[in-house]
């Protein structure tokens, strides 16, 4: 997994993963996943 982007925010760390071994995109807040794309299609998995 690589670290796309992260910052602390009043709702708490906000972060965008990219997982190419899977192929999906993850956007969490702290330790919540709160979306999911598609690296490829960019098509939204949730």
């Amino acid at each position: 997994m690589k670290i796309i982007f992260e910052q602390e925010t009043s709702y708490g760390w906000v972060r965008v993963l990219d997982d190419h071994n899977s192929g999906i995109r993850w956007l969490m807040s702290s330790g919540s996943t709160i979306g999911a794309e598609d690296l490829n299609t960019g098509r939204g998995l949730f």
